[in-house]
């Protein structure tokens, strides 16, 4: 993958991409081109297919781990390769949507009863009361009736 590999780092580069990121794709392409021992420029959506199910079945990877390498790989055949229908039927991962943790309200006691300043302690106790989030909070003061 020595040509294509570096014709990839510059994609990276002229996309302005974090060196983490450029790190990261060309490891993922990498994995993913030594998984099959063959070029990525014969290959198509059936080895991504297989090498993505792969990862999921048999390595268990998480639906982040699997992102990163749908991305990487969407990367080389889209922008590096000019191939886009290799991989146009590839989907995302369903990513699992979590929700915050909810705070009870003997630790809200116990966040105001820390404030020092009276000031600040009747501001975010008025705004906890009145369910305002930080921002309407912040712009509270600069509202146009």
């Amino acid at each position: 993958m020595g040509a294509i590999r570096e014709k990839m780092r510059a994609d990276l580069d002229l996309r302005g991409c974090a060196l983490t990121t450029k790190k990261e794709y060309l490891q993922r392409a990498q994995n993913f081109v030594a998984f099959h021992g063959r070029s990525p420029a014969v290959m198509g959506e059936p080895e991504v297919r297989q090498f993505l199910l792969h990862l999921v079945r048999d390595k268990k990877a998480g639906p982040a781990t699997v992102a990163i390498y749908v991305a990487a790989i969407k990367f080389l055949y889209v922008t590096t390769l000019g191939r886009p229908e290799a991989v146009a039927k590839i989907p995302w991962p369903k990513r699992p949507q979590t929700l915050p943790d909810i705070v009870t309200g003997h630790e809200v006691e116990h966040l105001f009863r820390k404030i020092r300043s009276l000031m600040h302690r009747a501001i975010l106790m008025t705004a906890y009361g009145a369910g305002l989030r930080i921002s309407e909070t912040v712009n509270a003061g600069t509202a146009e009736p």
